[in-house]
């Protein structure tokens, strides 16, 4: 070890550092960003995975079939990532015409974005929550009496507002974009 190389702990006079940790207690001190070469996944079989994948099965029933045959629980974040990885685009919800602007990641958890993407999702025909279908269902029922519908606009602190429904133009629950 370099005679200016900070001590680590465990260090002594008797059993110096190598600089790379002390394992004596089978604790290893990785420097650098790299994860131990001997970390794994949970996922026990990642071939099957990346096929649920490739099929578009959905995270949930990802985790609860992985979950019946190994028993062994795997968050969505990590089929997530093992999608992500391995360059598989996941698109469960492909009609922009609910959403079809760019939304950006700091107006991503506005209430009226979350209404669209379940609305997006009841009309793609995907299960929602008894809950879910109560707080959408009082959400448009108060839009219609309002006769106003959601507009986004990217540039704004909020991004998204509402603002009153043109008649013969808009007519779902977004203002119809380039539509004067």
């Amino acid at each position: 070890m370099p005679a200016d190389a900070p001590a680590l702990p465990g260090d002594s006079p008797d059993n110096p550092s190598d600089g790379q940790g002390d394992d004596r207690d089978g604790i290893e001190l990785h420097l650098g960003s790299e994860p131990p070469a001997d970390r794994r996944s949970r996922i026990q079989n990642q071939s099957q995975a990346l096929q649920w994948l490739r099929d578009g099965k959905s995270f949930a029933w990802m985790s609860s079939e992985h979950e019946r045959l190994y028993h062994i629980t795997i968050s969505h974040g990590t089929w997530s990532k093992l999608a992500r990885k391995n360059g598989i685009v996941r698109n469960v919800n492909s009609d922009s015409s609910l959403i079809p602007w760019n939304v950006k990641p700091e107006h991503r958890a506005h209430h009226y974005y979350t209404m669209l993407r379940l609305e997006r999702r009841r009309k793609a025909g995907k299960p929602l929550s008894e809950k879910d279908q109560t707080v959408l269902q009082y959400y448009k029922n108060a839009r219609q009496a309002d006769d106003q519908v959601i507009d986004y606009d990217p540039d704004s602190e909020q991004g998204f507002t509402h603002v009153p429904r043109r008649p013969g133009i808009d007519r779902g629950m977004i203002r119809e974009p380039g539509q004067n």
